[in-house]
């Protein structure tokens, strides 16, 4: 008895769940939406009244004139219910509309959340962001479905019970009969609606991994490379395998639930069945008029129509879902009263004891760093691969949180900076910065692009360098940068370095005053990449900037070096300063001058024997 009724609270706790995705809906609509299937689970009801009503009255007079008039008051609430299904369908649309909007809204906002223990990219994390988006799939039901579909299962009970208390007025225990039988069948196929979710649940993984074989399959960059070596066929294969594994259990789940569904039609037809025999004999026997009866048997009718055999549009189906967005949501500080926006100048930014360690790590990526960016300030931190680098530009834009101490702009701690805003005040280029499959302009651009003037977009590539290879493109500034698509083009490593630098100085002049660049020399040859720091130079001088590299060079020309080793700052100082202070950063410099190392990893491990 406990778990059952452990189990009827929880979903109980389900559906109020799935109702309260109507929040995200215009109150006005929704309470339309209420008033019109009020209206429609009246229909049912007042339909075998009316046919009562019209029997009774043939039966007592079948050749007056109630013969024209005696139908009227049913075909008027048949006319209604057809009026009203007609209006329920765009007030059911908006609804949906507006539910899904904000859910899709809140998934994307879970993905670029800032994350404390866990990176953006963690596999359980993915996997969250796939349930929370499963109902896009086809193989779920959407938030906006699920709770129109409970508001509509809500007065669909109500017509079977107003349908019920006709018939009740007759012949009570049938009327509870029926009521006990297609309750009995409603609870036993609400577990069958969630066998197919469930199925979906467990191939999610699957599902990720079907993705990336995909990808893959039809991205330029590996597609040709896999036609090469002859290897298309064998990734094809993966990707079948991956599909099915992520299919077959959803597809075993909805042939079950379709062979279980003949056990629901045994108990509802021998009901109906029986229903019918029943009210007839006791119209024989005279204990029900003739109008009763007609009224009764419509009414026994309408209970089995109002009660949705296939549920393919039941509200449990989205709750999966619904519970993957709670799990993955992170609560969002609540920015302190007056200190919500960021300033509207050059920030101060302060790491004070930062520590961060990313999950299943034996040892932090930074262990109690303090450091700060100036205003107007060329800061350049240099280290190896994995020192830590990277961890810094994530937590400096508000991907990641420390884990210990706090980073600070102009005092504020960043945690309690509105993140949009803080967003738009900072730039970052990674250097595995994104490829977009868009046009010249929106690669740049993004999303300025519709407020930025042609006049605007010659400036920036003017800044970035990149006018002649604008100009080279078929279509100009609307050239698909990816040759898969009609008119596009490819560019090389290096091309597409100076996009992404282009995009950070376009963020600069829309007001970002904080510039981060990872590797900016990684994909520009050695003529260029001078031009390229001395045009980033020119761009960002009314900004703060951050370069990440593990080249010397990049670093002699800084306001400030930093070198991070084992996740802290060994040095600091000017090129000058760390000179003269004797330590690795002068060893590497040394190295490098004497020819002993062609980069930094290998003067590092010179240093080290």
């Amino acid at each position: 008895m406990r778990g059952w009724i452990a189990t009827q609270r929880q979903m109980l706790q389900y559906r109020l769940l799935v109702l309260r995705q109507f929040g995200n809906a215009r109150p006005s609509l929704v309470a339309l939406g209420v008033v019109l299937l009020s209206l429609w689970s009246l229909v049912p009801a007042a339909a075998a009244l009316a046919a009562g009503v019209l029997v009774d009255q043939l039966a007592a007079d079948p050749t007056g004139a109630n013969v024209v008039t005696a139908p009227i008051p049913l075909i008027l609430v048949l006319l209604s219910g057809r009026i009203v299904d007609h209006l329920v369908d765009p007030v059911r649309f908006a609804v949906i509309h507006q539910v899904e909007r904000a859910h899709r809204r809140a998934v994307a906002e879970a993905a670029g959340a800032p994350a404390r223990s866990s990176e953006p990219d963690a596999a359980e994390f993915q996997d969250g962001l796939r349930r929370a988006s499963a109902g896009d799939s086809g193989m779920g039901n959407t938030p906006g479905v699920a709770a129109w579909a409970q508001l509509s299962l809500t007065f669909r009970y109500l017509a079977v019970t107003l349908a019920a208390a006709i018939i009740a007025r007759d012949v009570p225990w049938l009327a509870v009969v029926l009521l006990a039988v297609l309750l009995a069948g409603a609870v036993g196929q609400r577990r069958e609606f969630l066998r197919p979710v469930r199925a979906v649940e467990e191939g999610v993984p699957h599902w990720r991994r079907a993705d990336y074989w995909r990808s893959v399959l039809t991205e330029p960059a590996t597609a040709k490379e896999l036609r090469v070596f002859g290897l298309d066929r064998w990734a094809g294969d993966r990707y079948l395998e991956a599909t099915e594994a992520a299919l077959s259990p959803f597809h075993a789940a909805r042939a079950s639930k379709l062979r279980r569904q003949w056990i629901f039609l045994l108990m509802v037809i021998p009901a109906i069945a029986g229903s019918f025999c029943a009210l007839g004999l006791l119209a024989a026997a005279g204990d029900i008029s003739s109008g009763h009866l007609a009224g009764d048997l419509v009414a026994v009718g309408s209970m089995l129509t109002v009660v949705s055999l296939g549920g393919e549009n039941h509200p449990m189906r989205a709750v999966p879902s619904l519970l993957a967005l709670e799990r993955i949501r992170r609560p969002r500080p609540t920015p302190a009263p007056g200190a919500a926006q960021p300033p509207s100048g050059t920030p101060l930014v302060r790491f004070e004891g930062v520590t961060f360690g990313y999950p299943g790590s034996a040892e932090p990526a930074l262990s109690g760093i303090d450091f700060e960016i100036r205003p107007g300030e060329r800061v350049v931190l240099l280290g190896l691969d994995g020192a830590g680098k990277t961890a810094i530009v994530k937590l400096i834009a508000g991907l990641l949180q420390p884990d210990a101490g706090r980073i600070t702009v102009d005092g504020v701690d960043l945690s309690d900076l509105a993140p949009v805003a803080w967003r738009r005040r900072i730039t970052v280029v990674f250097q595995d910065f994104v490829r977009y499959p868009l046009s010249a302009r929106e690669n740049v651009a993004l999303d300025h692009a519709d407020r930025m003037s042609d006049s605007d977009l010659r400036a920036v590539a003017q800044d970035a360098g990149i006018t002649d290879l604008v100009d080279g493109l078929p279509h100009g500034w609307d050239t698909p940068l990816a040759p898969g698509r009609t008119g596009g083009a490819d560019l090389s490593r290096g091309q597409w370095r100076r996009i992404a630098l282009a995009r950070a100085i376009c963020a600069m002049r829309a007001g970002a005053r904080v510039l981060v660049v990872d590797e900016l020399t990684s994909h520009v040859d050695v003529q260029t990449g001078p031009d390229a720091l001395d045009r980033l130079a020119d761009a960002a001088r009314d900004a703060s900037v951050l370069l990440l590299s593990h080249r010397i060079p990049t670093a002699r020309t800084a306001d400030r070096i930093l070198l991070i080793a084992d996740g802290t700052i060994a040095e600091s100082g000017t090129h000058d300063e760390l000179m003269e202070h004797a330590g690795a950063y002068a060893a590497m410099f040394r190295l490098q001058s004497q020819g002993l190392a062609e980069d930094t990893d290998a003067m590092v491990e010179e240093v080290a024997r």
